[in-house]
């Protein structure tokens, strides 16, 4: 194998340069015999191991025909393995026995190396000694069809370590690989990689020197899966006493193994049990002293060590009054009978436990009882939860008859099982009345099917708590709060149902009252929207009046003073023009008139063209206005007055409520499919107790910098409801004197 590995290398490296002497140096070292030939059969190069093979020097070799070197004959033979190479251009291998080659036998192997219109250039010969596997041959194939059938894995390897024959239950041990895989391949292969050096550093060495090994190796199969083996590997030798093969006998003792894992993982697993129990286990001889104590036997007997136990009476530390019971348990237990007690004893430290314990026999395999084993479970806690319950039951029961409430519980078939003081006195009736009666004559008829939907609900598990009426024996109907849920036993199951009714007449008739004052003030609410706007209506015509018999004045007055007093006048006008214009908009959308005239528009584009506007009340107050938005246009689905009215009502107070030379940005953004518009001033800001305010209606910031500029309190509000009306919201962001930040956002719109 090594050889041809080489001559497939040293042949593709000849394929680009014709340097064969060299070529031959470098196969010098190599056991077998190596020469090239030209298509008439010359020598062309040769290896020292062919020279000293024919026994001729390599300058002897030069030139000469290879066929009278090798078969001693004056024509080449067909059947030679460089006849059959040169006619087929295909590599061939043949064996050979000549006189000539001192009467071994030789596999010949020749590969052509073809030129670039495929004619055979020369052509590599190699010649390797297969005599000893010749000789081998008959007893390895009597052994084979032993082996064949055997369970063991067989396999032999030669002295170099790689594999000449594998039986088929090796091959599975291998990974089911054929034996044409196996051939030539290493053995160190197939151990786990750090077993390796052991074996070719320590095992074959050994094997070498004295001639056998015996012991358990792991195998690694061609997939890498690993199988734990018992090996016999011994060195077999020809009658001279040569090495010639490594044969090795392989058990397979994975399932061995397995168990052995398997068992010891059980005694590791019951042994951690034990451990690990809460419980307190001891293993009793049949002479009733203790001889094993679990780790949790030394926690609750508050022991330092189990030795404290050891050796001592199964009965130490049990109170006088319950040893007999653990004693007669004991001897039942030599009898093969299991007991289960309760008892009490005093811990190491003098605590009062209560335990509950089983005890019963150990039986070996042949079911001989050989000691007793004790489990027992500390249940102090849950005495002392026991007494606590008793207690509870009673405090509740003091509760139940002292409540105000009535407390009533029912059955599964609806009938009353318990009837509280405060039920009495509800229902004006006795308890020895209602026991027993059905629940149901306690509620008007016309509640029946709502009885049956809320019966249906808390047996599902789910508490009911409704405002309904209730019927007392009389015939008089109140009104009551009333919960109920499902009554459980002690191992969760639905057993009835329990019900608490108080009676809220008296809220019922306030809360009726309160409806009443609600609907009359919304209906005043009302009127005064309508009054708003009938007199915003009425006061815009004689404002009209007023900024146009104004403006005539002022376009004809040529006195200085007069013309200030009327310009004064038509600010006042505007300002109250503006005033009313904002209460009629409030009460045109609060009242649900506004008409919508949606279409797809560019936000950003919307935002610069309002900038625009009011740039001129900016540098009235050298305030710099700077607009940043996403290049690419974001549209959104809205009417551009209300933007336009949003926009502006923002970018107004920001100029207004600004200090002089302050700044303002308006800068946008695509958020989550919304278009997000932040207006952000550094103007007088808003206390942080106002802020959540400013969007009321008719709210204006108190203090001394927000009164010195004039508004409705009606802006924000506005604004707020349009930006709701076209699907987005708005907040605000403020710190008293470092200025306010107003954000709203729209949804964006594809088409």
């Amino acid at each position: 194998m090594q050889t041809d590995i080489l001559c497939s290398v040293e042949i593709a490296r000849l394929r680009m340069a014709d340097q064969l002497v060299e070529w031959a140096e470098v196969v010098d070292i190599l056991e077998e015999g190596i020469f090239t030939v030209d298509p008439e059969y010359n020598i062309l190069s040769v290896n020292k191991h062919f020279a000293e093979l024919v026994g001729m020097s390599k300058a002897e070799l030069m030139g000469r025909k290879c066929y009278g070197i090798v078969h001693g004959t004056k024509h080449p033979p067909p059947s030679c393995a460089l006849a059959k190479a040169l006619k087929t251009r295909e590599p061939a291998s043949v064996e050979v026995k000549e006189s000539k080659l001192g009467g071994a036998t030789y596999l010949s192997k020749a590969s052509p190396v073809l030129d670039e219109k495929g004619g055979v250039k020369y052509a590599v010969i190699s010649m390797s000694d297969i005599s000893p596997q010749k000789r081998l041959k008959e007893p390895l194939n009597t052994f084979r069809k032993f082996a064949e059938t055997s369970s063991l894995g067989h396999g032999f390897a030669d002295i170099k370590g790689n594999i000449v024959y594998a039986n088929p239950s090796l091959q599975r041990m291998l990974g089911a690989l054929k034996m044409e895989d196996l051939l030539g391949k290493n053995v160190i292969e197939f151990y786990p990689q750090d077993v390796q050096p052991k074996l070719s550093g320590e095992i074959l060495p050994d094997v070498k020197k004295n001639g056998k090994w015996f012991g358990e190796l792991p195998l690694k199969s061609a997939t890498g899966e690993i199988t734990p083996t018992i090996q016999n590997i011994s060195l077999i030798t020809d009658d001279a006493g040569k090495a010639l093969y490594f044969g090795n006998a392989i058990t397979d003792i994975s399932t061995r193994k397995k168990t052995e894992e398997a068992l010891e993982e059980s005694k590791q697993k019951y042994r951690a049990l034990v451990e690990s129990s809460s419980s307190c286990i001891c293993h009793i001889d049949l002479n009733g002293k203790i001889i094993f104590m679990n780790s949790g036997g030394v926690r609750l007997n508050e022991l330092s060590s189990p030795d404290e136990l050891i050796g001592a009476e199964c009965t130490r530390g049990v109170k006088e009054e319950c040893r007999g019971q653990m004693e007669q348990a004991v001897e039942t237990a030599k009898k093969g009978g299991t007991t289960h007690l309760e008892y009490e004893s005093l811990s190491a430290k003098g605590s009062t436990m209560w335990w509950e314990s089983t005890v019963g026999p150990i039986t070996d395999g042949k079911g001989r009882i050989t000691g007793i084993v004790r489990v027992s479970r500390n249940i102090t806690e849950r005495r002392n939860i026991e007494e606590r319950l008793r207690e509870t039951t009673t405090f509740l029961d003091n509760i139940v008859h002292s409540a105000p409430e009535a407390i009533m519980s029912v059955d599964l078939n609806d009938l009353i099982t318990s009837f509280s003081p405060g039920a009495e006195a509800l229902f004006r009736c006795s308890a020895e009345d209602m026991i027993g009666q059905s629940v149901y004559v306690l509620y008007p008829e016309e509640l029946e099917e709502q009885r049956k939907v809320w019966k249906e609900r808390i047996l599902s598990g789910e508490t009911v708590r409704v405002d309904t009426v209730q019927l007392r024996p009389d015939g008089s109907v109140f009104d009551v709060s009333l919960s109920m849920a499902p009554l459980r036993d002690g191992k969760e199951d639905i057993i009835g149902i329990v019900g608490i009714s108080h009676d809220i007449t008296k809220e019922v008739k306030a809360e009726k009252a309160l409806k009443k004052a609600y609907l009359d003030l919304k209906k005043m609410d009302q009127m005064k929207d309508e009054f708003l706007q009938n007199v915003t209506h009425e006061f815009r015509t004689p404002i009209t009046a007023m900024l146009t018999t104004n403006r005539l004045l002022k376009d004809s007055v040529t006195d200085e003073n007069l013309r200030k007093i009327l310009e004064l006048n038509e600010r006042s006008a505007w300002r109250l023009n503006r005033l009313v214009g904002g209460i009629l908009d409030y009460s045109t959308v609060e009242n649900g008139a506004v008409k919508m005239n949606l279409e797809r528009l560019d936000l950003a584009a919307i935002s610069s063209e309002v900038v625009s506007t009011l740039q001129a009340s900016a540098d009235d107050k050298n305030i710099d206005v700077k607009i940043e938005m996403p290049k690419t246009p974001m549209f959104v689905l809205g009417d551009k007055d209300f933007i336009h009215m949003i926009l502006n009502n923002l970018l107004n107070n920001a100029i207004k409520f600004n200090k002089k030379g302050g700044t303002i940005s308006v800068f946008g953004r695509l958020v989550d499919g919304f278009m997000e518009v932040t207006i952000a001033d550094t103007g007088v800001g808003i206390p942080k107790k106002e802020v959540g305010m400013v969007f009321d209606r008719f709210y204006q910031v108190d203090g001394t910098m927000t009164r010195r500029f004039s508004g409705t309190g009606i802006g924000l509000a506005l604004t707020k409801k349009l930006v709701e009306l076209q699907g987005g919201r708005i907040w605000l962001e403020s710190k008293e004197g470092r200025g306010s930040r107003f954000t709203f956002v729209l949804p964006i719109t594809e088409d």
